[in-house]
């Protein structure tokens, strides 16, 4: 019997690994929380576990959660890329957490089992192909909750060793042990499946109280039993309070961040789930606690699943309370998408097995035929599906990519080491040419502070204040940043070092009038004479907002002098909407709009200039219809995009 059980891990395991491998190179975020991940666990590599405070360049990160992060840089330090262990620990909790539920449902007798395993691996394939509901595994997928996942993966594993506890008839005293010395161990990971553990185990407490109730010991003991189990819950509840995690995420809850909701998009409908789940679980809770005792024990998934399902579903709505008296955050209650997507499918299944006596009917066991190993087949095919309809068929970054990014800048460190008082690098344009990677290698490893500069890199938004850095790490050639006779110690072949003060000498560029300006990444326009851009990217410049502007000096008399300008340039168009562009040269009544109708649309504003033999000319951008990918649904960037700038004319 061991060794078939064995051979049944040992079969989910290989296929977990398959899938490990399979998307090893993907990473499907590109959010701000991926570059914070990643500067926790990067340092936690370099200074061996302890972190040095202040350090400004981590933030909020300083005092996070930081057991699942421990575990990623262990991965680390063995491959030698923080990237890498981060991606292996990240991956691996989605896994384990549909293997812990997979496992779960085994509980159920064997027909039970192959009902409720085949009918969630259908239901998952729906869900991928129609109803798109955030299910655990997509905390990494956009939004980049690490830890988070790591935490829940733990609190479904402690579950399902909890279940085999009960299932072997071991002791209330054991499994509270267990499940509490848990639920604290959990919350060293992330605190809001810690309290998902805490209530989960109140539901066990109170259940085990009404089983007393309706026993036949004596009434002295029942009233000693119940004053042990409140001294229990409350002493763990006291505990979770005392532990440092709980203060530290009780701010961090609220921050109101954005978290692009795919069904539920507002704190109303979210709300309704919440009730949803409510209903189903207690239904199925009443349910299970109106069987026998054996019957109770054959359905022992309901019982944990159901109270796992009412816990997630009070916990939301008490977090929606608690809003409504100005704490915590409506982002803080979005979070709660993940459990309560994945347990109302869950609990459709449980509802469909718990009115099917004839799965739950043990007379009817073993199906002769069958071989022992098929609910492991079924365990494994769960499992790839869980993960198949969770993750992207494409990724939105390689890790092999970056982790090349990363032993170029780690290199750069080395050769280019800091002395104290000396101001900090700073990475722009790094190879990838990705404003994400750039902040994130410049606090992780070049340990800049999270300062207006960095945060601008982050933004996509132009830089002005380049000189609060000593150095810039840019791609080698990168046409802005790269300047040959500005290089310094710890250039390499893909990455180049730069005196910043070297290279502002070396770009002094004028602001004079002339007849091209490029405004794509291969360009270099002087930051004065941009107003309400972005940075600029390999195809233009994007307007940011409502209102921008462009303006160069007129040379002194005798010189060039522009009869008209043309702006060359293409708008952010989403779907069913249309962008109109309205330009104006300042000071004058030569006024222009034109209308943009589908992406990609390439167009040229032209505009005749006035008279003026000196001064500024200005071109000023009025974008009424300006939205933002994020608003459009497109993806998460929250810039308001107008029109992209490919090049300025004067003729």
């Amino acid at each position: 019997m061991r060794k078939i059980a064995l051979a049944r891990a040992c079969l989910v395991i290989a296929v977990a690994a398959v899938l490990l491998c399979l998307s090893f190179d993907k990473i499907w975020s590109q959010s701000a929380d991926l570059a914070n991940h990643y500067a926790l666990v990067s340092r936690l590599m370099d200074d061996h576990g302890r972190l040095a405070s202040p350090d400004p360049s981590l933030g909020e990160m300083l005092v996070y959660p930081r057991i699942a992060h421990l575990i990623a840089a262990g991965i680390g330090l063995y491959l030698d890329s923080a990237i890498t262990g981060l991606q292996i620990a990240a991956t691996a909790s989605l896994l384990l957490a549909w293997i812990a539920i997979a496992y779960i449902l085994t509980a159920f007798p064997w027909r039970g089992r192959l009902l409720s395993l085949t009918m969630l691996s259908v239901v998952l394939l729906a869900n991928k192909l129609f109803f798109k509901l955030q299910i655990f595994g997509e905390e990494i997928v956009s939004d980049f909750f690490f830890a988070q996942l790591a935490a829940q993966a733990a609190l479904l594993c402690v579950l399902a060793i909890t279940l085999r506890l009960e299932r072997r008839y071991s002791s209330r005293s054991i499994r509270y042990v267990f499940l509490i010395g848990s639920i604290l161990a959990i919350e060293s990971i992330h605190l809001l499946p810690a309290l998902e553990g805490l209530g989960v185990l109140a539901f066990f407490l109170l259940s085990d109280t009404l089983d007393d109730l309706n026993s036949a010991i004596l009434p002295s003991v029942r009233v000693k039993s119940l004053l042990v189990r409140g001294i229990v819950f409350a002493a763990c509840g006291v505990a979770m309070l005392a532990h440092p995690t709980y203060k530290v995420m009780r701010s961090i809850s609220e921050n109101n961040g954005v978290l692009r909701l795919t069904r539920f998009d507002s704190i109303e409908s979210l709300l309704v789930l919440a009730c949803v789940v409510a209903v189903l679980s207690a239904s199925l809770l009443i349910s299970w606690h109106r069987g026998s005792v054996d019957a109770r024990r054959d359905r022992l998934p309901v019982k944990y699943l159901g109270a796992f399902g009412l816990t997630v579903s009070c916990l939301c709505v008490a977090q929606w309370i608690a809003l409504q008296f100005g704490l915590g955050s409506e982002y803080a209650c979005k979070k709660y998408i993940y459990a309560l997507d994945t347990l109302f499918l869950i609990e459709i299944v449980l509802l469909v097995v718990e009115r099917s006596s004839i799965v739950l009917d043990r007379a009817r066991e073993p199906i002769k035929g069958l071989p022992a190993c098929l609910d492991a087949l079924l365990v494994s095919a769960l499992v790839a599906i869980a993960f198949v309809s969770t993750t992207p068929r494409h990724a939105t970054l390689s890790l092999k990519a970056i982790r090349a990014v990363e032993a170029d800048v780690r290199l750069v460190v080395v050769k280019s080491p800091r002395s104290p008082g000396d101001k900090p690098m700073v990475a722009i344009h790094l190879p990838m040419m990705n404003p994400l990677l750039d902040y994130m290698f410049s606090t992780a490893v070049l340990r800049t502070p999270r300062d207006e500069m960095v945060m601008a890199i982050l933004l996509n938004r132009r830089i002005t204040s380049l000189e609060s850095a000593s150095k810039i790490v840019t791609a080698r050639n990168d046409a802005t940043y790269d300047v040959p006779a500005c290089r310094g110690p710890g250039t390499t072949g893909n990455v180049a070092v730069i005196d910043t003060k070297c290279y502002v000498t070396e770009k002094q560029l004028n602001v004079t009038c002339r007849s091209d300006f490029d405004l794509t990444s291969s360009g270099a326009i002087h930051p004065s004479m941009l107003t309400g851009f972005s940075s600029p990217e390999p195809n233009g410049t994007w307007t940011e907002g409502h209102e921008a502007s462009f303006k160069c000096e007129l040379p002194k008399a005798g010189h060039f002098r522009p009869k008209r300008v043309e702006v060359v340039g293409t708008a952010f168009v989403a779907e069913n909407r249309q962008q109109q562009i309205v330009a104006t040269i300042a000071g004058t009544t030569s006024t222009q709009t034109v209308d943009f109708s589908h992406p990609g649309e390439t167009k040229v504003i032209t505009l005749p200039t006035s008279d003026q033999d000196q001064g500024w000319l200005v071109i000023q951008l009025s974008m009424p219809d300006a939205l933002s990918p994020a608003q459009a649904g497109l993806s998460a960037d929250s810039r308001v995009l107008g029109l992209q700038v490919k090049e300025i004319r004067l003729r």
